[in-house]
């Protein structure tokens, strides 16, 4: 048996069910450790009653290995660097490089089918927010703190440190670290083919587990008034659902209302939260809009209470609060009976190749409820009043100034990491190629600048124009977007940029 359950103590800190395989070699184990303690694994004794583990074998330490035996780690632990205080010298740097050729990010080597895993990381990380709250976060020290699961601190901190890592200049990196706190976390990531390889997974199903891990650790800059939003007093205010910065900058609220379609009964109706928004790929759905509108109506199968039994009711959703981030997932695959004269019937799962149209620019507003409405319709007056302005400029006259002059209309109500205006820009796009969920390749597709975006395919990198995103809508065996990535519209990068022409 190559896996032990062991528990490794540290001074006066104790891990306690830590996986070790040695199948796999010493310094992935040492990686873990890493991930818990951040102490590099150069600096790091594993010491067993008189043994020392070596750099590149079990062979000492396997003939006493077992379950629930504890290890001792000695080490002291990196600090974790600061950062810079800007300087006139950094400043003028940072501006011949944005005058200059754009920065190539580093790549992610694919250690044996985790392309979903490396797109992903490359998504994620065109977030500042996320960025600087992974850069703050330190694990604690007293052991009465330490979570109950040290697999998601673990997670924490390994993102955190390949942030760091991916931010420097350098060859591509090997995420052997978050691989393996990837799979303490979920396990069926860990899955194995006939072959002995790791099997394909979904790569939506990993952004959310990673958003829904790390976000125990990183806490919001406003306090939670109710931490689960189902079955709240109607009217619910959009900062019920932040309990840490994930929710607060990445979840959303929704207002459902349920018609029974079999007995007449009074409307009821529910603020839900959501992490993304689905684009359903059906009937005459043929651009992003369309599909999200059809997603926030269907019918649902619930108890009823007159009936007293499950019965069908339609259900009409509004958006009650818009996220700072918004995720838009193509519902691409679907699961459905396959016959064949081999294998007769079997359910197997199907990708919808259908061209979906989407843009560089969304705008949500349709779909929110009247009480977000007004509340996004003072940001929304001053994005109009500043292109009011620039279309009143004489035609052929250059613009120069940083921004127009307009009479500031009121702020919206103060909602930290939610979007205040319904517009949305596109700054990530993860595809996929191939014709099931189980097998293909994901790339990530990421915006640098205005018109600069660059294809991530694990440990390759190019620079692409913004006509090639565009075409990756569908409609072939090519790459197709699965995962949208939209941040909101800033107001003040707006108003200081020059006038350019809008883009479709």
């Amino acid at each position: 048996m190559p896996k032990f359950s062991v528990t490794v103590k540290w001074g006066k800190t104790r891990f306690t069910d830590l996986e070790l395989n040695t199948d796999e070699s010493p310094q992935v184990f040492k990686a873990q450790l890493f991930a818990l303690t951040s102490v590099p694994p150069e600096r790091q004794r594993v010491l067993y009653k008189a043994m020392t583990l070596s750099e590149t074998e079990w062979s000492a330490f396997s003939p006493h290995l077992r379950d629930g035996i504890t290890l001792m780690l000695l080490g002291t632990a990196a600090e974790i660097p600061k950062r810079p205080e800007a300087t006139p010298e950094m400043a003028e740097a940072m501006e011949l490089e944005q005058s200059g050729s754009m920065a190539i990010p580093r790549g992610i080597v694919n250690l044996g089918n985790t392309c979903y895993m490396n797109a992903t990381v490359q998504c994620l990380r065109t977030i500042p927010e996320l960025k600087e709250a992974l850069r703050n976060f330190s694990p604690p020290t007293d052991p009465s703190l330490a979570p109950h699961d040290p697999t998601a601190q673990s997670l924490t901190v390994s993102l955190r440190n390949l942030f760091s890592f991916l931010d420097k200049t350098g060859d591509p990196l090997q995420p052997l670290l978050f691989l393996q706190s990837l799979h303490a976390v979920v396990p069926t990531f860990a899955q194995k083919g006939p072959r002995g390889g790791l099997q394909q997974q979904d790569a939506q199903e990993c952004w959310i587990e990673i958003l829904r891990v790390i976000g125990g650790f990183l806490p919001s800059n406003k306090p939670a008034i109710d931490s689960n939003p189902l079955g709240r007093r109607e009217g619910a205010t959009a900062t019920d659902c932040q309990s840490n910065m994930i929710e607060q900058y990445f979840s959303g609220l929704l207002k459902c209302s349920y018609t029974c379609k079999e007995a007449d009964e009074p409307v009821t109706s529910s603020v839900e939260k959501f992490m993304s928004l689905q684009c359903y790929i059906e009937h005459d759905v043929r651009y992003i809009e369309s599909g999200i509108r059809f997603g926030l109506k269907g019918e649902v199968d619930k108890p009823s209470a007159s009936l007293g039994r499950n019965c069908v009711y339609t259900r009409s959703s509004l958006v009650g609060r818009l996220p700072g981030y918004l995720t838009v997932q193509v519902m691409r695959f679907d699961f459905g009976k396959y016959t064949s004269a081999v294998a007769g019937d079997e359910m197997v799962s199907r990708k919808i190749l259908k061209d979906i149209k989407f843009t560089f620019n969304l705008d949500m507003f349709p779909f929110c409820t009247p009480e977000l409405q007004a509340r996004l319709a003072p940001m929304r007056g001053r994005f109009k009043q500043l292109e009011d302005s620039r279309d009143e400029k004489k035609a052929g006259e250059i613009e120069t100034e940083k921004g127009a002059e307009v009479p500031e209309l009121p702020l919206p109500p103060e909602d930290p990491g939610s979007n205040n205006s319904g517009y949305y820009e596109l700054i990530a796009v993860l595809t996929h190629q191939g014709r099931s969920i189980n097998s293909g390749h994901y790339v990530a597709w990421v915006r640098q600048e205005e018109e600069d975006w660059i294809k991530l395919d694990d440990d390759k990198i190019d620079q692409v124009d913004p006509a090639t995103v565009l075409k990756l809508s569908g409609g072939g065996d090519n790459h197709i977007a699965y995962l949208l990535l939209y941040g909101s519209r800033s107001y003040e990068l707006a108003a200081a940029a020059p006038r350019k022409k809008k883009k479709k």
